[in-house]
Formats: structure tokens, sequence, C-alpha cells
């Protein structure tokens, strides 16, 4: 396949997940902007009818998280079907948020001998209350991974990545899935995240939990890998497993 050209005024590419490609591109005048192509094949093209591809689920996603209080980019123009040379696709501009991803902070913290360990543990618990937003809203991400989050120079925790966001259905078993979504890249990677890390998210995401979907969740999570330890807090009838199972980070 031959390989696309850069489009006009790009910067950089931010990502290439085939099909789709991610670009830093900043117009005459105008702030750096993230320009996602997606090319289009009959498939796509019916989906772009119906309303159902995934550059209009991402701004639908978008705006159900923008009202729930998350901060994701401006969608500036799109989605919109472009004829040219280069072939048909399906642009959607949004705004550039400067910062690192939460991938980014877990791979330079975790394989520094030296890193302030206080430091994952914050980033944990700020990602942690983002999803604790969306469990509050009732939405779900199903591809809630760590390097869609974006983290700013104050601090500001960005969802970037919107398509895949819609009101929950099944609330525990979801719950579920976005937190088994988190470590898909840790675990492909082979890095191992701290057990008072993983426990300062969970604390945090957790929180707008009544008592029995806690239990819930927690008691589906032990069958995970990604919370090895869970085994060594065993819950107990009658008492609170928000507050047992997620111990306070000091």
């Amino acid at each position: 396949m031959k390989a696309r050209r850069p489009p006009e005024f790009a910067l950089r590419q931010l990502k290439n997940d085939a099909p789709r490609i991610v670009w830093l591109i900043r117009p005459p005048g105008e702030s750096p902007q993230v320009l996602k192509i997606l090319p289009l094949s009959p498939r796509r093209f019916l989906t772009y009818l119906l309303g159902i591809s995934a550059p209009q689920r991402a701004v639908r996603g978008s705006g159900l998280l923008r009202r729930a209080g998350v901060a994701v980019p401006e969608v500036l123009s799109g989605p919109e079907i472009v004829f040219g040379r280069e072939g048909s696709r399906i642009e959607l501009r949004v705004s550039y948020v400067p910062g690192v991803s939460g991938w980014e902070v877990l791979q330079r913290v975790v394989q520094d001998p030296f890193a302030d360990p206080r430091k994952l543990r914050a980033v944990a618990r700020s990602l942690g209350r983002v999803v604790g937003c969306l469990i509050r809203n009732a939405l779900f991400h199903r591809d809630l991974k760590i390097e869609n989050f974006v983290i700013d120079a104050a601090g500001q925790v960005w969802i970037v990545d919107t398509d895949g966001v819609r009101p929950m259905r099944n609330r525990v078993r979801e719950i579920e899935r976005m937190l088994g979504r988190l470590a898909v890249q840790s675990q492909e990677a082979g890095i191992h995240i701290p057990f008072g890390v993983r426990f300062s998210l969970l604390r945090e995401a957790l929180r707008p939990l009544g008592r029995e979907d806690r239990s819930a969740v927690i008691a589906r999570l032990r069958d995970q890998f990604w919370v090895p330890g869970l085994h060594r807090l065993p819950m107990h009838p009658g008492r609170d497993p928000g507050r047992r199972i997620v111990p306070k980070t000091p």
C-alpha cells in the first residue's frame, strides 16, 4: 500500500492506529490542532451515512464527557468526507492538548530506579478521579487506555480519545471492563505497577459506588491479574469494602 503523504501544515504524526492516522497540524495564524484521518471504504461510507462512523461516535462521546465535567479536546470541525488525489477520507479536527500521556508518565516513573513513588501515586489518584467521574455519571468508555489520558502542565487530566463512550448498560460489568482496559498497555509491555499505585487509582475510581456495587466490582477484579494482592485483603460481611480493600495512600 502506498504511504500517504502528510496533510497540509503537518508538524508531526502523533499516532498511527491503522487505518486511522492522527496528525498534529498548525494552519497559518492558528493554534496547533489535531487532525484525525480515516480512509473511506464502502463500509465506512455506509456507517457515516447512518451516523455511526468512528469519528461521529467520537464527537458524541466528547459531548457526553464534557457534560459530565471531564476535560476533553474541543471539536473544531467535522467529521466530514474529503475527496482528493490521496483518496477519499473522513476528517475530524480537534484542539491540541499539550502535555504528557498517562502511559509516558508510567514508563518514566516505573523505569527510573530513583523516581519518587509518591509522584506515580499522585498520577494514579488523578486518573482514578476521572474514572470515578465516568462512573458517577453512568458513562462507559470501551477503550479507556492509559495512553488516552493526557496530563497538562497544570496537572489537569484530559481524555483525548472519545470514541466508544456511551451510557452504561451493566454497571458492575462495565466498570470492571474499564478498569481492566487501563492495564492493557502495562501488561503487554511487561511493566509492573506497584501495589500501592494500583490501589490509589482504585480507591478514587470506586468512591462513587455504594457498598453493594463496590463489593461486586472488587469480587470481579479478584480474578484479574491486574490487581494481584486482593486475595491478601479478604472481604468480610458487614464491612465497607471501599474503605477496607483500598487503604489510604501515605
